[in-house]
């Protein structure tokens, strides 16, 4: 699917009339007593397929009703009562949810557009393939929700809780993150993104363990999520690497890059073969910079490859003006030619080179990753 391209909203159905003021008020009065009774007397509500757009329910108690497919657009829930109800494929466009109870209620492939849902309780609701649009959710509870590829487009989500939330295939695009809390959020690493959204700092601070893939799908910037830990005063697990290697080695590097990012390691690397004098090239020497470590991956390749010279060069002047170690070398093979670079030799002599000569063997590919981790978490800063 396309950014910014709309998922499928669903079909409703709609009776050929509005449903007559004297009906709904018999409706609501055998719920009352049915509510009341324990279900003993009167009877409880269903009204499926009908149109009750318009409808004033305003502090009603429809608590466990029947509302499959029915038509609320325009209608005022405020404060109504539809916990436990069946609201499938509901239509609530423009509709007034403010402070509604929606607890444990099943609204899968309910339609909310531009509706206003400020401080509903949604806490244990279903919203599976729910399509929400230009809604005003602020101060909503959706903790325990269970949310399957439901769709946020355009949705303000400001003071909104969503604490063990299943948010599966979730879909967000333009979405509102203000003072938003997304701790303990369930399979957030399946979310999809279809555009940028606002995530402010507030909503960071509460939901400390956003993962990686969270924090770029809502667009935040690659070196403000490296330092983001630093900045929450949250100590930073594993250092920064910045890979240098050869367009040779892609394989093993892209391997190796996904299971670093996968542990939450903030690395990059150049994924296409570089001239010196490219444009990006300013871009690497940013890098290397920026990043904490430069992870140098050696190789008979890689010993010929002018740029990756150029980068441990870079490396090791870095090193001499801040007389810190920031080379973590490895090799993935005897990485033994003729006539060895300088710069290789000093390495050799001077640094204790991680061993992934064997990394096409599962096991021995484990242990050197496992050996590296450790090297990265040890260096890391600690509060």
């Amino acid at each position: 699917m396309k950014k910014g391209a709309n998922p499928a909203i669903p079909l409703y159905l709609k009776n050929e009339k509005k449903e007559k003021p004297e009906n709904l008020l018999q409706a609501i009065g055998l719920h009352e007593q049915w509510l009341d009774s324990n279900g003993y007397q009167g009877e409880k509500i269903d009204l499926s397929y009908k149109d009750l757009s318009g409808i004033d329910f305003k502090g009603l108690n429809l608590k466990k009703g029947i509302f499959w497919q029915s038509d609320f657009s325009n209608a005022c829930l405020t404060s109504a009562n539809l916990s436990e109800s069946n609201l499938m494929a509901c239509n609530f466009s423009n509709a007034n949810l403010l402070r509604a109870n929606l607890y444990k209620s099943d609204l899968r492939s309910a339609l909310f557009t531009n509706t206003f849902a400020v401080q509903v309780n949604l806490k244990g609701a279903i919203l599976e393939d729910a399509f929400l649009k230009d809604t005003k959710l602020r101060s909503a509870d959706f903790r325990g929700a269970k949310l399957t590829n439901a769709s946020f487009w355009y949705s303000d989500l400001t003071n909104a809780n969503f604490e063990e939330a299943i948010l599966l295939f979730a879909k967000f695009y333009e979405a509102i993150f203000g003072d938003t809390n997304l701790n303990g959020i369930v399979r957030s690493e399946t979310i999809n993104f279809f555009g940028p959204c606002t995530l402010d700092i507030r909503t960071l601070i509460k939901s400390r363990d956003l993962p990686l893939k969270f924090l770029q799908g809502c667009g935040l910037p690659e070196t403000l999520i490296t330092y983001l830990p630093s900045l929450l005063i949250k100590p930073l697990e594993y250092l920064s690497c910045f890979i240098s290697y050869s367009i040779k080695d892609k394989e093993f590097v892209g391997r190796l890059y996904s299971d670093l990012q996968g542990k939450g390691v903030r690395c990059w690397y150049a994924k296409e073969d570089l001239k010196i004098g490219d444009k990006i090239r300013a871009t690497i020497n940013e890098s290397i910079k920026v990043y904490d470590k430069i992870l140098v991956v050696l190789s008979k390749k890689s010993l010929r490859s002018e740029w990756v010279g150029h980068e441990v060069e870079l490396a090791l002047e870095k090193e001499k003006k801040q007389n810190k170690t920031f080379l973590f070398p490895i090799r993935i093979d005897s990485a033994n030619i003729k006539t060895p670079p300088a710069w290789f030799k000093t390495i050799e002599t001077t640094r204790h080179i991680g061993d992934f000569s064997n990394w096409k063997d599962r096991a021995s590919y484990k242990l050197a990753f496992n050996d590296l981790l450790k090297g990265l978490k040890e260096s890391a800063p600690q509060e």
